[in-house]
């Protein structure tokens, strides 16, 4: 049985009555009375690794709707440029505009607050957390933005825009319908042989256009290019009640030798936040065996 709780996404328990009783459960989901899902109509399917697999690929920033809010509670929601941005979902695809607007914007919002900081030294400040940023606009303080602080943070926040959408332009191009986060932060499969002559055409992989952020749960934290260095390469997802049901990716493949179909096959599963069945029993196995390797001494 899952558990939705006010303060944890989810829970595994098998007493039903005592977590009904429970005050933080706000949703109690069994076999009996688990909703249709997307790909499993039938309900056959193992509940926990489909909501799991939704969970795996979450890239719903937090800090991007708590930048909405707080925009909403200022002058600035008024202001056309940020139109789009305040309807956006604040999820991080790879196909929004606004997303890839946030993030250079939320970049240049860190720059201007550490000049505030340190006129000489402000680059020490470039990389504030989320929240600490938040913080620092919620109740924008006198020591830093001077004796008008609101109209200071605004100030700070517009002239930071400017400057996002200057970027975006320099990288992007000036037709802004060309814009979107997953342009901005490809990632690339390189190879540890890729410096070789002629070697990167035949070992590396991509770009491909990705979704998230290092906010995200479906991380994808990025450098000073934007594009993704960092997130989970393999993912798994064990049914305990069924360990057949159990899941995985893994990235790019599970070949290292160029040329075999299985070098790069599982990369748009990946990509797209799609899984293969981690088979655990004999039968499982046997029915999707493709090929035996025969090692002998």
């Amino acid at each position: 049985m899952r558990l939705a709780l006010a303060s944890h996404i989810a829970a595994l328990t098998s007493d039903v009555e005592a977590a009904k009783a429970h005050p933080h459960v706000v949703e109690v989901i069994t076999p009996a009375n688990r909703p249709p899902l997307a790909g499993d109509p039938d309900g056959k399917g193992s509940l926990f690794a489909f909501r799991m697999e939704a969970l795996q690929n979450d890239v719903v920033s937090l800090p991007a709707r708590e930048l909405q809010t707080l925009l909403r509670s200022t002058a600035l929601r008024e202001n056309p440029a940020l139109a789009e941005f305040l309807q956006w979902d604040g999820r991080l695809t790879r196909e929004s505009r606004a997303a890839a607007l946030y993030e250079v914007w939320l970049k240049e919002i860190c720059r201007s607050l550490g000049k505030r900081f340190s006129e000489s030294h402000g680059e020490r400040y470039e990389n504030l957390l989320p929240d600490t940023v938040a913080a620092l606009l919620k109740n924008p303080q006198k020591d830093l933005f001077g004796q008008d602080p609101v109209t200071a943070r605004d100030m700070l926040l517009l002239a930071a825009l400017e400057a996002a959408r200057k970027e975006l332009g320099q990288r992007l191009g000036p037709d802004t319908s060309h814009w979107s986060w997953g342009n901005l932060h490809p990632i690339r499969f390189r190879h540890a042989l890729d410096e070789q002559q002629g070697a990167r055409e035949l070992f590396d992989l991509g770009p491909l256009p990705r979704p998230g952020d290092e906010y995200t749960v479906n991380a994808t934290a990025f450098d000073e290019s934007w594009a993704q260095i960092d997130g989970a390469s393999y993912r798994e997802i064990l049914d305990t009640s069924d360990w057949d049901q159990s899941v995985a990716v893994n990235s790019p493949g599970q070949s290292g030798q160029p040329g075999s179909p299985h070098y790069s096959d599982l990369m748009p599963l990946w990509d797209t936040g799609r899984y293969f069945p981690l088979s655990y029993s004999r039968t499982a196995v046997e029915k999707n065996t493709v090929a035996r390797l025969l090692l002998k001494p």
